[in-house]
């Protein structure tokens, strides 16, 4: 069909996309802190921490990164327990960071192995990671973890095509195919992103990045 820019996926006769689930989760995540569920800061340092290391070592430079200035001061002032709700507004400053347009792909490369980190951080969270919180908000919190990791993955093929539509614009039909490839490649071999699909997922991804019908 033609290229939108969204991923989509049929549950129920419904069409669900990362803005469908967004609301999903953003729900289930509200129930969780209306449960009063709220992470420890031992908890939210790990994950901070994380995120930093992985920025770091995926040769971060102020010069060369502007964008993620602004992430690493967030990381540094923010401290102490958090809700969920806090945590996913650092999440979405991230994000901008991954989806900013332009040239600078290996300050979107970083930020995306960076959102990673902050994902994986996330949904591993269990009871023994909060201050507190009855069992209505860890039931909320299982469900906002699964919705929360679709949404990651719907989130990132939809990148994967707007980069490719960006990357195309100037060209044809098959200049918009090399770039759907040349995309599907790039996340193929980017071990940190691909690992949070499972492997039917990753053999749809491969096809993709090899190209066919």
């Amino acid at each position: 069909g033609a290229v939108t820019g969204k991923i989509t996926s049929r549950s129920g006769g419904k069409e669900i996309n990362s803005n469908t689930l967004k609301a999903q989760a953003n729900a289930a995540y509200k129930s969780a802190d209306d449960a009063g569920v709220v992470v420890k800061s031992d908890s939210v340092n790990a994950i901070r921490e994380n995120v930093r290391k992985v920025i770091k070592e995926e040769g971060y430079d102020p010069d060369l990164h502007p964008g993620l200035n602004v992430i690493l001061k967030r990381l540094a002032t923010k401290e102490g327990d958090m809700t969920l709700s806090e945590i996913e507004r650092t999440r979405r400053v991230l994000l901008n960071v991954v989806r900013t347009k332009g040239d600078n792909y290996d300050q979107q490369r970083i930020a995306g192995d960076a959102l990673q980190a902050l994902d994986d951080g996330i949904v591993s969270l269990s009871q023994k990671n909060l201050v507190s919180g009855d069992a209505s908000g860890v039931s909320s919190l299982t469900k906002a973890r699964e919705l929360w990791r679709r949404k990651a993955k719907t989130e990132i093929i939809e990148d994967v095509i707007e980069r490719a539509k960006l990357q195309s614009e100037n060209y044809s039909q098959s200049g918009m195919e090399n770039a759907l490839r040349q995309q599907f490649k790039g996340l193929y071999n980017n071990k940190n992103r691909l690992r949070q699909f499972n492997k039917e997922e990753r053999q749809l991804i491969r096809k993709a990045a090899t190209g066919g019908p």
